[in-house]
């Protein structure tokens, strides 16, 4: 989602409180409604207000993920009615609003004290873990946001679409893989070469150490499922992280421009987790051994 883009829908966005209201105005252009806590179990005006609205809009509950939002959003749910409500989530997460001395009887956040920023980075941290055990297509957007804890329509005021995701998955494991690579650079013991190697093989076994690799059949199905704008937009940040990724190793541009390099380290991928199903008569180690010995010539 872009960064000033509102999330329209005509549904009415039901909260408990004034604080959530304004916490939630900046993302949705749509009507925003109180319960007052439990104040909507007495206040018949209010009750009416809702029923009306379910049948003419349809209601959006997002109370807070508490045993009290639960109760409220199951009051409402049952006054007016579960086909005239979608069910809205946010994660259940340990903290203390801003505004409060003390943190709620559970200790969770509310809507109005999770941050987006939280909320994303659950998001990415979970679809990660779930693209490396199940794979890319193994992906479903169900059970990430119930994993995360939050509903379908919240997610999209972060991401655009499944495929979205998948290409900020991409940066966000990049990333990752810079940290790993300074972190590896950083140990005292070792060589050049022996670092180079070792961070490396972390890569190629990947799905022991939790990095998403995907195969041919999905970077052509996630590529048949992009605009060629999102794309292209997704094609400087690629070349970045090469360029970074040189220069930690002290790489020079004139000896090796960060397109081969790329173009070396997928090759090198494709063939080592390919190599035992599709390609038999080739020995993935030597190709590996290959690759290694390129990065020396390189520097």
């Amino acid at each position: 989602m872009m960064q000033n883009e509102m999330i329209h829908t005509d549904r009415v966005l039901i909260v408990e409180g004034k604080y959530d209201a304004v916490r939630l105005a900046h993302l949705t252009d749509a009507m925003i409604l109180l319960t007052d806590g439990f104040g909507i179990y007495k206040d018949k005006q209010r009750q009416q207000l809702f029923r009306a609205l379910a049948q003419k809009n349809g209601l959006i509950l997002l109370t807070d993920s508490d045993a009290a939002g639960f109760r409220i959003r199951n009051y409402i749910t049952n006054m007016v009615g579960a086909q005239n409500v979608v069910q809205a989530y946010v994660p259940a997460i340990h903290g203390k609003e801003k505004r409060k001395a003390q943190p709620g009887k559970e200790g969770l956040l509310g809507v109005e004290g999770v941050d987006d920023a939280l909320v994303r980075q659950a998001l990415l941290d979970t679809g990660l873990n779930m693209a490396v055990s199940k794979g890319l297509k193994g992906l479903h957007l169900a059970e990430l946001a119930a994993a995360v804890g939050i509903s379908k329509p919240y997610f999209y005021t972060f991401f655009d679409s499944l495929e979205d995701f998948s290409l900020q998955m991409m940066e966000e494991q990049r990333c990752r893989l810079l940290r790993l690579l300074e972190q590896e650079l950083a140990r005292p013991e070792g060589t050049w070469e022996e670092h180079v190697e070792s961070f490396f093989r972390t890569i190629l076994r990947h799905r022991e150490n939790g990095i998403l690799v995907m195969t041919q059949g999905e970077e052509a199905d996630l590529h048949s499922r992009l605009t060629p704008e999102r794309f292209q937009d997704f094609r400087p940040g690629q070349r970045d992280f090469f360029l970074r990724l040189m220069a930690l190793l002290d790489i020079r541009q004139e000896d090796c421009a960060p397109e081969v390099l790329a173009n070396l380290v997928f090759s090198c991928l494709l063939i080592y987790n390919s190599a035992p199903e599709s390609m038999p008569f080739l020995f993935p180690r030597l190709s590996y051994n290959s690759f290694i010995n390129s990065w020396h010539t390189a520097r």
